[in-house]
């Protein structure tokens, strides 16, 4: 193998996470070609899927961190802590209304902890994988 071959070598192997059919049949031809290159192949191979693996569970997790800060989930909690604080500070005003007022805050905001908790178990990409 020449220095240009190696090098073209190098780069397509590098890039075999987007590696496109093209690419792939390079690959193949220069395996047939030098056998002595399939344990790097094999090794970085591996190494793609890995990355893959960890892609889909970054993805999970920007994607609840999306919905932890999408305008319902902020509405419900600010909903939730001012019916919790307007019942603390006006119970001596309100009377029997402010516990009612504070207990629905905490309903609402353990609502939406509970919702989001199943839309993540929902999408989560390794619910089915057992420990």
């Amino acid at each position: 193998m020449d220095e240009a071959e190696r090098k073209r070598w190098a780069e397509v192997l590098e890039g075999l996470d987007r590696a496109g059919e093209a690419e792939r049949v390079e690959l193949e031809l220069y395996l047939e070609q030098y056998p002595q290159l399939r344990e790097p192949f094999e090794r970085r191979s591996q190494e793609v899927a890995l990355g893959a693996d960890w892609l889909v569970r970054v993805k999970a997790d920007r994607s609840l961190q999306r919905r932890e800060r999408s305008r319902l989930v902020r509405i419900e909690r600010g909903v939730g802590l001012g019916l919790m604080g307007a019942g603390t500070l006006l119970s001596p005003v309100l009377g029997v209304i402010a516990p009612l007022a504070v207990v629905s805050g905490m309903g609402v905001l353990v609502w939406s902890f509970v919702r989001l908790r199943f839309q993540e178990i929902k999408d989560d990409p390794y619910r089915r994988i057992d420990k």
